[in-house]
């Protein structure tokens, strides 16, 4: 096996190269299959990054500091979706910035979450006002952190209104929860 062809670490992204030779490789025989197999391959590794980021973050979540709401040490803004939004499309990104005031502990994750309604299938009866973690982002550079949701993936097929949350974490272990609001849309499918 070359170099480049070695088994990943765990977390470690594979090359389009790598995905290409596991699921049977080349474009020589069923082109379009190969490359279907290839974007579900890449969506089942992201889901499965996801997942890891979700689950660390849920493992530290009791040991964060959460900050009153006019703590002037983390903020952040909501670029996409605006308030009130009708969303017309299962996939649409979620977009927000997240920064840390000057002289305050660095700005180390973004946690997108939603609100679902009541019912059976999202119902937990421990927390039954529960918000589900869509996402743990690291931050950027640039403050700028996005998302692409995938509703029919959260088993929403119908229309219905949603609430989105955008909670900021520093490395202080600090966490903001929803510095600049909830983001309530309705989802139009």
């Amino acid at each position: 096996m070359a170099a480049s062809e070695q088994q990943p670490r765990p977390g470690k992204k594979l090359t389009r190269r790598q995905i290409l030779r596991r699921i049977g490789g080349g474009l020589a025989l069923g082109g379009v299959a190969t490359i279907i197999g290839v974007d579900r391959a890449i969506d089942l590794q992201e889901a499965a990054a996801r997942k890891a980021r979700i689950k660390e973050f849920q493992r530290t979540q009791e040991a964060l500091q959460v900050l009153p709401p006019d703590s002037p040490l983390i903020g952040g803004n909501w670029q996409v979706p605006k308030q009130g939004a009708i969303i017309k499309d299962h996939r649409f990104p979620l977009i927000t910035t997240a920064f840390a005031a000057e002289g305050a502990s660095p700005i180390s994750k973004v946690v997108l979450t939603v609100n679902l309604p009541p019912e059976p299938e999202f119902f937990d009866p421990r927390n039954p006002n529960a918000w589900r973690i869509l996402d743990v982002l690291p931050a950027n550079p640039d403050q700028v952190c996005k998302v692409t949701i995938d509703l029919a993936k959260l088993g929403i097929t119908d229309s219905r209104a949603l609430r989105f949350g955008c909670d900021v974490v520093n490395q202080a272990h600090q966490i903001k929860e929803s510095p600049n609001g909830i983001r309530d849309v309705v989802v139009a499918v």
